[in-house]
């Protein structure tokens, strides 16, 4: 986050979300996803202050505000997570589940 944030007009970046190269960034709903499942925002949130574009109108001053950076990325026991079995693998539907809740979808009345 602080590379991006180096990085010139990048500084004027007010929310950053670091994610997995597995995560299809495109898809808004697999960030989100991740950026509110897969953070412990004790740990993994940045909040500072540093330069906003001079058209940001929710800074409390011109040209500088709050930012923030999430780190919704799998986290490594060298980073200090220490629950038994490490990471757990993302949870995928085999293709049969899939296919059948596919053709059922109707019938569960969501």
């Amino acid at each position: 986050m602080n590379a991006i944030w180096g990085a010139g007009l990048l500084s004027l970046s007010k929310l950053i979300v670091v994610v997995d190269k597995d995560c299809d960034v495109h898809d808004y709903t697999e960030v989100a996803w991740r950026a509110f499942g897969n953070v412990d925002y004790g740990h993994d949130v940045v909040h500072m202050s540093g330069p906003v574009d001079h058209l940001d109108h929710s800074s409390y001053q011109q040209f500088f505000g709050g930012k923030l950076g999430i780190d919704a990325t799998a986290k490594w026991e060298t980073e200090g997570y220490r629950r038994a079995g490490g990471w757990p693998a993302e949870c995928v539907l085999d293709q049969a589940t899939e296919e059948l809740v596919n053709r059922r979808w109707a019938e569960y009345r969501i």
